[in-house]
């Protein structure tokens, strides 16, 4: 099911097996594919693109699951890769990362799905269609199983475990470790280190990066990740993403780099003439390029008295809601608790009769 609830998608036995998906707005089901059995089946956040990886000939090794991505308003189903085990979609539909296997552990020369890559982790930008090469395994034995492949809401981190040794010059436990992948800054960054800055003792496992870009969580039997951590046992780790302003405008330089492509903003521009300046947009979470995009409130009054206040959120983040009985009025209080966001919309219910005012959303 798409994260709208849009769409639903569904394999239906026969030979050959159909992908299917399911219009919930129209009640109409469309054939997408001819399919042997599909894996990794994951919708971008708009419910608009499906990625999903298909059992092709089995006895070749080289082809034995293909990536093919599904675009609803184009109407396009393109074959993204071959010979692919993991993928995932990033939520804005921009990004596919996948690992890309090679046959045996050496170059596919017959393989033009390879984009002329070694095996390896693969970040591939769909609207551009130009692949990246994260790191790759060529001549490599470990085992990659459970990339666990995490994307950050904007596209911009991509978290992932892999047991591949030096993918970074600090990893050489041996051991699948936790990395982070820094798409505005092409940084990539080991995760399980410990407070030397050497990979854990022992494996680190299952992140996840937050959709605000802000944290990773992972799962790790390492002794030394923490101090005192003597109970032998797994544990949940968090790590906060660092963030660097070198030119002191108070907007991250990746947040910079991503949404304007240099490091000239100062940040109280108005790049997209909305009424919120670049900074403000950037902590609020919205598009400072999109006239359309930013935190403001939508009050609707429905039936038996009762009205609904809406807003563009960022899962993850705290909103307050406050209230004055004027314009006049200085002083602002609280209304109700505060809202961590669980979706890209938010909305609380108030009385329009009892509870009139100037109303404002804050972020905290």
């Amino acid at each position: 099911m798409s994260p709208a609830g849009t769409r639903l998608a569904y394999q239906l036995r026969g030979s050959p097996a159909t992908l299917w998906v399911y219009d919930v707005t129209t009640g109409q089901s469309n054939q997408v594919d001819n399919v042997r059995g599909v894996h990794f089946l994951t919708f971008s956040r708009d419910g608009t693109r499906l990625l999903y990886t298909d059992e092709q000939d089995l006895s070749d090794p080289r082809k034995s699951f293909v990536l093919r991505l599904m675009d609803f308003n184009a109407g396009s189903l393109t074959t993204i890769a071959t010979n692919v085990r993991t993928a995932s979609i990033s939520p804005d539909g921009r990004y596919i990362a996948y690992e890309k296997l090679g046959f045996g552990g050496f170059r596919n020369p017959d393989d033009d799905q390879q984009r002329g890559f070694d095996p390896g982790l693969v970040l591939f930008n769909i609207e551009q269609n130009t692949a990246k090469l994260l790191y790759n395994s060529y001549l490599s034995t470990s085992s990659f199983t459970n990339l666990n492949l995490s994307f950050s809401g904007n596209s911009r981190f991509l978290s992932f475990a892999s047991a591949k040794a030096g993918i970074v010059t600090n990893d050489s436990n041996g051991n699948t470790d936790v990395f982070l992948y820094d798409s505005a800054t092409e940084a990539l960054k080991l995760v399980s280190a410990n407070n030397r800055g050497d990979a854990a003792n022992e494996a680190s496992l299952q992140p996840i990066v937050s959709y605000n870009g802000k944290s990773i969580v992972f799962e790790s039997v390492a002794s030394d990740l923490v101090e005192n951590d003597q109970n032998n046992s797994s544990d949940i780790f968090t790590y906060s993403i660092p963030v660097q302003d070198s030119d002191a405008d108070g907007m991250d330089d990746g947040d910079e780099l991503l949404t304007f492509g240099s490091l000239e903003h100062s940040g109280d521009e108005d790049s997209d003439n909305d009424g919120a300046s670049d900074w403000a947009e950037l902590q609020a979470g919205t598009n400072p390029n999109g006239e359309g995009s930013f935190l403001g409130l939508n009050a609707k009054q429905g039936m038996g008295g009762t009205g609904t206040i809406q807003w563009q959120s960022i899962p993850g983040r705290t909103y307050q809601l406050q209230t004055k009985s004027s314009l006049d009025s200085v002083e602002w209080n609280d209304f109700g608790m505060p809202i961590v966001a669980v979706a890209t919309t938010t909305s609380t219910s108030f009385n329009p009769v009892n509870q009139t005012g100037v109303y404002r959303i804050v972020l905290r």
